[in-house]
């Protein structure tokens, strides 16, 4: 008896290969969608939390005018603070080709042997650059420097066949031209990649920066700080000891341009990921969703079908959970199948996802592993949903009497009589008698005409979201774009009279707008003693056209305010009590100043990088020179 109920299910599939392979395909593509997701979270989520934990990253910076490594000794010295360590920054040009220069950020370390926060990893290959001979890799001594893996990417940003051993021509901020020696390649998680700064990351000794015009003193100071780990996570408890820090520094005769700290715990970018993951696991859950509604179809469709066959099995003595169980075979038989072509696509889809994302950010994901977790979750998802999908119709289609079944049209008939939905379709004129015949059977099984209505609803919602959303954030970055309308930025070491500077942009061929803005590095007073976040302000004209700002309340700034401030959505989220009208205060020095909110702007990547006390000179070049030649903020 087992063997013929068996074989009756292969039959039944292998008769309906179109849609047993349609089913198989539904289910899969559910189980797909949801392994997917949770492989590339599970992958993801557990590279970068391991990369952050190795690399030490650093849980505060100050970005200070000078400080010698005394001082930073002092820093050592507070107990609330677990380490600290100096690094100096430079901007230089590095020629690329004839006549041809791209900007180069340069940092200097003391001692590359002794790197305790922001580990700088050496690495030995480079993906796509076998000629590249990184296996030479060498920390740097004077005059030589090691490049930031990412710079390679990048078809601009350094000489094309650059390799391991060669010079580099650079060209500091007065023009002066120096050679200095590629002796490796470096991995920095802690920075930001090239793909999205546009410019290569070189690192260099003290020595070498000052004999390209930098100084031998620290320009940043890195700090972690000591605490319980929930403290570690803590960011109102780590910015109160960073602003303590800058506080010791500043007591020091030093001048500590701004504070910055960054979300704990996260490495530079990783909001993408998360942001990533929360959009698609919903898209996972509704094409599973989609795909449970599919079986139910199916096997109403199946046992509709087959009702006068249950009624025959019934009358030679079939029980009803025999009968149940030729119909739940047949679903496994379609869970297995979609399993066997869901997990491999799982592993492939992830592992070129994963491997195109971590290009992307610099972050090399392992590919093509399938964790036990993620396969449990599709072993489930896969034999469970189905299965539960399933039981609905064939409860109900195993339920029928042997009577019933020889005499009734399907299991899932609703014989429409003459009620008022047969009374409507005959009460309309101009149908023909097949047009009221169609509709007629259309809704006698109203059961199956409402599960394909909703599956159909669903698919459209499937496809639906993903439109909305890609429109979504195509129209966000426009509006991110929009905001800032300047084409050049330029940021000077020292303050600068604005007038004559100006005066000097104006003057260069190509240059049609000058605008110079001035920043500070401000913390907010809250009306019950407690510090708040730290903000950078930004002084602008009124009628600034370099900024085009979107409002989400009040109004933006005007020629005549005094102490009129507009602050972006992100002071607000800080802040839920603040509202256009208030007041807020800040710190700025070792004074506070009352400032009365005016507006609310949606400001997308934060405001342009003006330092403390620092002027920003921005330009909006003529349409027939900058924007043409390259020019890039």
């Amino acid at each position: 008896m087992i063997g013929i109920r068996w074989r009756k299910v292969v039959r039944e599939l292998w008769s309906n290969r179109a849609r047993t392979v349609l089913v198989i395909l539904s289910i899969a593509v559910g189980i797909f969608a949801v392994g997917t997701v949770q492989l590339l979270r599970s992958v993801i989520l557990t590279e970068l939390e391991t990369i952050y934990a190795a690399s030490n990253a650093s849980q505060a910076t100050l970005f200070v005018s000078e400080v010698d490594e005394a001082q930073i000794d002092a820093l050592r010295r507070m107990p609330e603070l677990a380490d600290a360590q100096g690094r100096s920054s430079l901007a230089v040009k590095v020629q690329t080709g004839p006549d041809q220069w791209e900007n180069l950020a340069l940092v200097a370390l003391d001692d590359f042997e002794d790197i305790r926060i922001n580990h700088i990893d050496p690495v030995y290959s480079v993906s796509g650059k076998a000629g590249l001979r990184a296996e030479q890799t060498a920390w740097p001594t004077d005059d030589q420097i090691v490049i930031e893996r990412s710079g390679f990417s990048s078809a601009k940003a350094l000489p094309q066949g650059l390799k391991v051993g060669d010079a580099l021509t650079l060209k500091d901020a007065e023009d002066r031209l120096r050679n200095v020696a590629l002796s490796g390649v470096v991995y920095d998680p802690s920075g930001f990649p090239s793909t999205f700064t546009g410019q290569a990351t070189g690192y260099v000794t003290l020595e070498t920066l000052d004999h390209l015009g930098g100084s031998r003193n620290y320009d940043q100071i890195l700090l972690r700080v000591a605490g319980s780990p929930e403290q570690q996570l803590d960011l109102e408890y780590i910015t109160r000891i960073a602003n303590d820090a800058a506080d010791k520094v500043e007591r020091a005769g030093y001048t500590v341009r701004r504070v910055q700290v960054p979300e704990p715990g996260k490495l530079p970018l990783q909001d993408l990921f998360d942001a990533l993951g929360l959009l698609l696991t919903p898209l996972g859950l509704l094409a599973l969703l989609l795909s449970g509604f599919l079986v139910i179809n199916t096997i109403s469709a199946l046992m509709a079908q087959q009702v006068r066959q249950i009624g025959v099995m019934k009358a030679i003595g079939a029980r009803r959970y025999q009968v149940a169980g030729i119909y739940i075979g047949a679903v496994l038989i379609y869970s297995v199948a979609a399993l066997a072509v869901a997990v491999p696509l799982t592993v492939l889809a992830a592992g070129g996802i994963a491997g195109f994302l971590g290009g992307f950010i610099n972050v090399e994901f392992p590919r093509w592993t399938l964790s036990t977790n993620v396969l449990a979750i599709q072993l489930v998802v896969g034999l469970l949903v189905p299965l539960l999908a399933a039981l609905v119709p064939v409860a109900k289609g195993t339920s029928i009497t042997v009577r019933e079944a020889v005499s009734d049209f399907g299991t899932n008939a609703e014989q429409v009589r003459d009620g008022w939905l047969t009374r409507a379709i005959n009460s309309v004129r101009g149908l023909s008698r097949p047009m009221q015949l169609s509709l007629r059977n259309t809704f006698r099984r109203r059961g199956r005409l409402a599960l394909t209505l909703i599956t159909l609803v669903l698919g459209g919602m499937l496809f639906m979201t993903v439109g909305s959303v890609r429109s979504s954030l195509d129209g966000l970055i426009e509006t991110a774009l929009d905001y800032y309308q300047f084409d050049v930025q330029i940021q000077f070491e020292r303050p600068y009279r604005t007038a004559r500077v100006e005066e000097v942009a104006r003057s260069l061929p190509g240059v049609a707008v000058v605008e110079g803005w001035l920043g500070a590095q401000t913390t907010i007073q809250r009306s019950d003693g407690m510090e708040g976040d730290t903000l950078t302000l930004t002084a602008l004209q009124a009628d600034s056209v370099m900024v085009k700002p979107t409002l989400m309340e009040g109004r933006w700034l005007q020629p005549d305010d005094k102490n009129s401030i507009v602050i972006s959505q992100n002071v607000l989220s800080a802040e839920p009590g603040l509202g256009v009208g208030d007041t807020l205060m800040l710190e700025i020095g070792e004074k506070d100043y009352p400032w009365t909110v005016v507006g609310v702007a949606q400001v997308l990547g934060g405001p342009p990088n003006v330092d403390s006390g620092l002027c920003g000179l921005f330009l909006l070049l003529a349409a027939d020179s900058g924007r043409e030649s390259g020019v890039q903020p």
